[in-house]
């Protein structure tokens, strides 16, 4: 369906475009009006694929034109984006308006509204796209990373993790999503490595245990018992409440 409408549409970019509109955009929930504009902005992606990927319209209306007091309990994710649920008199929905006080660039953006909506897949193949189009992009290689370990593709995060090393080489959290990689992998030696350099990225005291308690992981994979136990201790005298330090067992 998506191709035969990217067909119908005619030629167009396969990146989004976000464009005027001429359309009097109201917005309700249920029998109330939140929003009335004729201002909106439209944002939508064209090209083939299945849908809703191959066209997603999204409007975006100027704040002054949404309803007074509808938009409650904002949250704020650190990177200019913020979220609001919507009130009416009759019901609440959670997650409903959002704004960029920082626009992002088209595809991090469009990795945004997958996240969101958490079609993974899809966010994941953004990612993939951001990291190979802009190699110095920390946080989208550190993103990648995340989400590869989280969806146990080891082995494609062990290559997304040599290259985050080169843009992030002094972020522990790199080195231990990496080593995690190398060692579900086969490489617990170099795991070992990962970690411990890690720990001379001189992180915070609650990832610093996290990251001992992974060494005394590593360590008794490879037979290490006395190593296991002196890193499981150390995680331990850091942060008494590491459950994965009190979760291993060394016999």
């Amino acid at each position: 369906m998506g191709e035969r409408l990217a067909v119908l549409a005619g030629v167009r970019p396969w990146w989004p475009l976000v464009e005027p509109t001429s359309r009097w955009v109201r917005v309700r929930i249920g029998d109330e009006q939140i929003a009335d504009s004729r201002r909106a902005l439209l944002h939508v992606q064209y090209g083939p694929g299945a849908l809703p990927r191959s066209f997603l319209p999204t409007y975006y209306v100027p704040m002054v034109d949404v309803v007074p007091g509808v938009l409650v309990d904002p949250v704020e994710d650190g990177d200019g984006l913020t979220v609001w649920a919507v009130q009416t008199a009759a019901q609440r929905v959670d997650d409903a308006a959002w704004m960029h006080s920082s626009p992002v660039e088209p595809l991090q953006a469009l990795y945004d509204i997958d996240h969101r909506a958490k079609r993974d897949q899809e966010a994941l193949a953004w990612l993939r796209q951001i990291a190979r189009l802009d190699q110095h992009d920390r946080k989208a290689y550190r993103l990648l990373l995340e989400r590869l370990v989280e969806t146990k593709q080891f082995a494609e995060a062990k290559a997304v993790g040599e290259a985050a090393l080169f843009v992030d080489v002094e972020n522990p959290a790199i080195h231990s999503l990496y080593a995690t990689a190398l060692a579900e992998t086969g490489d617990r030696k170099k795991a070992v490595f990962e970690l411990e350099s890690g720990l001379a990225c001189n992180p915070p005291a609650e990832q610093a245990a996290q990251l001992h308690a992974r060494l005394a992981a590593q360590y008794l994979a490879l037979g290490n018992r006395d190593k296991a136990r002196a890193e499981r201790a150390e995680a331990l005298r850091i942060d008494p409440k590491n459950a994965e330090a009190k979760a291993l067992a060394i016999p």
